[in-house]
């Protein structure tokens, strides 16, 4: 079982300029494959759409309409290029400079990510900083794309050693004040911290979601660099509606991205880690652990573990 969720927007015709609404309903995981119901009610189209991340674009099974005009064709060729961040290879050659420019102190103000006055990001955050703080019992943590800071005051609110850093260029100005001199500026693929700092947890709020798909391998080298045990992490699969979300993928390709260096701990000591505000089945804090180099004995290298194989967590 799965919830979908629906989403209504309008598409531009870029010849006329004029505006059809859309409306998705579903997004669902299937495999390789996200489906949707869609409906074009302007042109008398609706049918499924399927997504597979492995090719360029959607395929459309009509069940209602057919398409005869240029028009039809031009609106469904807008809502394919809608469908972008689900798709191999849709977003490359971005540079760290570019993605810092889309992501200014003013994002993370009109997002409420700095708002300490918020009792939602408040409860939002302390959340997560009681799960990991349960499931994990961290020493020392650093919040990849802290944004101002929120969850680095709630994890030593609770006695955690916590840094963080974030993409944002103006990161000083935004900064939640307690917690100012313990966030640094950079990025997943160039972290302003090293193996010599001793972190044993990374936590990675709704950032992957944002990573160019031919920058995830500096990523995951990045974290296996920071030498981290765990990644605490939340991952947005299918919310497309969200500035910034790139590479909307499912749960098994982030599984392979992230080996071999890392498997998702399948066993959390029997509790599912359901983020809070609101509830979606889909919104769990995934728990990946590092695997330890394979041993060579007599020549022939013991294979790393798969993730069912993972040690239950503390």
């Amino acid at each position: 079982m799965g919830m979908s969720y629906r989403l209504s927007f309008e598409i531009t015709d870029p010849v006329t300029g004029k505006k059809h609404p859309a409306i998705l309903a579903g997004g669902l995981w299937h495999g390789e494959v996200l489906l949707y119901d869609f409906s074009l009610m302007h042109q008398g189209l609706a049918g499924r759409m399927e997504c597979d991340w492995r090719s360029k674009g959607p395929v459309y099974h009509l069940e209602q309409g057919e398409v005869t005009t240029e028009e039809q064709r031009r609106v469904l060729d807008e809502l394919s290029q809608t469908m972008k961040p689900y798709f191999n290879g849709a977003f490359q050659g971005i540079t760290d400079e570019q993605l810092a420019q889309l992501y200014p102190g003013s994002y993370h103000e009109g997002s409420g990510y700095c708002d300490t006055d918020s009792q939602v990001e408040h409860d939002f955050k302390g959340a997560i900083a009681d799960m990991v703080v349960r499931t994990l019992q961290p020493k020392k943590v650093v919040d990849a794309g802290c944004a101002g800071g929120l969850l680095v005051r709630e994890m030593r609110n609770r006695g955690v050693e916590t840094f963080g850093f974030d993409h944002c260029p103006d990161l000083d100005r935004i900064a939640v004040p307690e917690v100012a001199p313990y966030l640094r500026q950079g990025s997943v693929t160039k972290m302003p911290y090293g193996p010599e700092d001793e972190f044993d947890t990374l936590l990675c709020i709704d950032v992957f979601e944002h990573v160019p798909e031919d920058r995830v391998p500096d990523m995951v080298a990045e974290f296996d660099r920071l030498g981290v045990k765990n990644l605490a992490v939340h991952i947005s699969h299918t919310e497309l509606e969200h500035f910034g979300h790139i590479t909307l993928r499912p749960l098994s390709w982030w599984d392979e991205q992230l080996g071999p260096k890392f498997r998702r701990a399948v066993n959390t000591g029997g509790e599912l880690l359901a983020l809070p505000l609101p509830y979606d089945p889909k919104r769990v804090l995934r728990i990946y652990q590092r695997v330890e180099t394979p041993i060579e004995v007599a020549g022939v290298k013991r294979a790393a573990a798969t993730p069912d194989e993972v040690a239950p967590l503390a």
